[in-house]
């Protein structure tokens, strides 16, 4: 499905903009097809985490962390679109929100059930099942039920802060920097827009924008797990290869969407940190995946 709804975006984003905006002026704005192009990204992006949980299920190892991070990770990414289009209706086209809400819907529940299914915590499958509320409010109760306190928050916050080699560091970088774009793009939309692309400014593109943003929160998940698999030295586990070939391909879309962008007349001042981020994206899946060796400790992620 993820791979579906990426290719109009990849594809042909003046086909994707009619069949998504209510009232698309023509010619297209030019400055929304590498906006398209990146929300393709985006929806890879949820195919790769798919085919990495794919892996895990029928391993049998959807109770370990990297897969319990990668479930939220869709729950997450899918709340935050529910949000971006519920709070830009008038813009959407009425097929695009049925289609949007029922995708969102489905990305939310079935990693919330999965999730609630493996992780030990008090939210069981039957409580999904009963509750009776909007998609992105149960993604974000069992986000909450995935939360386990301070002293853990604190715990995890020093794993990412503890660097046992190069790769350690540039995951830890790449889950800080990650975050923080993400949460740019939903939060001051068209400030971060515009300091990319200096003349995005229209409507559509804002929204565009902050369905990026959402896209942009599975990956602190992504180089959070390859960072702990950098410590252990098992980063040649199936997932975490997965993991560095989605980030290679993800950030390498990037680069070459925003690259011909990058000139006086149409990038801000914030294109060329974008553009370093995922180049360094790229250069890490890359590096990872083909540097990878056999993990030391069996069942140790």
């Amino acid at each position: 499905m993820q791979v579906i709804l990426a290719l109009p975006h990849f594809v042909s984003p003046e086909v994707a903009a009619d069949l998504i905006f209510a009232s698309t002026a023509y010619p297209l704005n030019v400055l929304q097809i590498p906006l398209h192009k990146l929300m393709g990204t985006g929806y890879l992006a949820a195919a790769v985490a798919c085919w990495a949980l794919k892996g895990g299920a029928e391993r049998m190892e959807l109770h370990k962390p990297v897969y319990q991070r990668l479930n939220l990770g869709l729950i997450t990414f899918s709340a935050a679109l529910m949000a971006v289009m519920s709070a830009n209706l008038e813009l959407l086209r009425p097929w695009a929100l049925v289609i949007g809400s029922a995708e969102c819907s489905a990305a939310a529940t079935i990693p919330a059930w999965f999730y609630a299914l493996t992780s030990g915590h008090y939210l069981q499958p039957v409580d999904l099942l009963k509750a009776i509320v909007p998609p992105p409010l149960l993604a974000f109760r069992v986000i909450l039920a995935g939360v386990t306190g301070k002293k853990n928050f604190v715990v995890d916050i020093r794993r990412l802060l503890h660097i046992t080699g190069v790769k350690s560091a540039v995951y830890s970088m790449l889950t800080v920097a990650f975050f923080g774009a993400a949460a740019g793009y939903l939060v001051r939309p068209e400030a971060t827009l515009t300091g990319v692309l200096t003349y995005a400014k229209s409507p559509e593109c804002i929204l565009l924008w902050q369905a990026i943003g959402a896209a942009a929160l599975m990956l602190p998940a992504w180089t959070f797990s390859l960072k702990e698999a950098a410590d252990k030295r098992q980063l040649a586990a199936p997932a975490f290869k997965t993991l560095n070939l989605g980030l290679s391909f993800i950030g390498l879309a990037h680069v070459l969407t925003l690259a011909p962008w990058w000139t006086p007349c149409s990038s801000g001042p914030w294109m060329p940190y974008v553009i370093g981020v995922w180049s360094l994206a790229a250069a890490a899946g890359t590096w990872g995946f083909l540097s990878s060796t056999p993990p030391a400790v069996d069942n140790a992620f």
